[in-house]
């Protein structure tokens, strides 16, 4: 059962609680032509490097000096674009009411980051949230959910991970913790799965039937091969 001993529950936030990637795709085309790049910007090497430090991705796909700076004024002006995804907010009230620490790890900023937070009204609901200039090593390395578990005296058997990529997954696998994923993010499931997924989910919902009804049956199949159905 995914929810025995559970007491820390962390996310990822871009494509797991919030539906940004209009935004981050349009931020990344405007940064992409205003450095007066040639040809198509790399878009899908973008998806897949999600969850890392906007630094450490602009340097893996050699987007040029000034690519960050553009990248972020962008996306910090048109944040209205970003929406929550629907179910988010009760599932997290949820797991909070039944008395579990909930984490954030992300690879955005701090700023942009408490940001978003404060306007959706979800900062409060969070024990713990590491950005991605917290930490000296982002996803896949384990040390932002360390982080997290050290700051909430938390131990990894007491903690899952939900997260929409496969970077998400194998930083949850590098620290010892359950990695559950989820479809409507950016990652494809199936690749999620075979990352080590214990389970992917199909909607914000099935956190709560997962984690808090012990409803374990139908969920836990070997890790890397289940699939939640609709």
């Amino acid at each position: 059962m995914l929810g025995l001993n559970l007491r820390l529950v962390v996310f990822d936030l871009d494509g797991v609680l919030l539906d940004s990637w209009r935004l981050m795709e349009r931020a990344f085309n405007v940064a992409w032509s205003v450095s007066g790049r040639s040809g198509p910007p790399p878009l899908e090497g973008f998806r897949r490097s999600l969850g890392q430090p906007l630094e450490a991705i602009a340097e893996q796909l050699h987007l040029g000096e000034g690519f960050v700076t553009m990248y972020r004024a962008y996306s910090t002006k048109h944040s209205e674009i970003v929406k929550m995804f629907p179910g988010v907010r009760s599932a997290l009230g949820a797991l909070g009411s039944r008395g579990l620490f909930l984490g954030l790890a992300t690879g955005k900023d701090r700023p942009r980051t408490l940001a978003l937070l404060e306007r959706f009204s979800l900062a409060p609901l969070f024990a713990s949230v590491v950005c991605g200039e917290d930490v000296a090593r982002g996803k896949p390395d384990p040390e932002p959910l360390c982080r997290i578990m050290a700051d909430l005296e938390v131990e990894p058997q007491e903690t899952v991970f939900v997260g929409d990529s496969v970077l998400d997954v194998e930083c949850a696998v590098a620290a010892g913790v359950t990695p559950v994923a989820v479809s409507w993010g950016f990652g494809d499931p199936r690749e999620l799965a075979l990352a080590g997924a214990e389970v992917t989910l199909k909607s914000p919902a099935d956190l709560m039937t997962v984690l808090l009804d012990g409803e374990s049956a139908d969920f836990c199949m070997p890790r890397g091969v289940n699939v939640l159905p609709n």
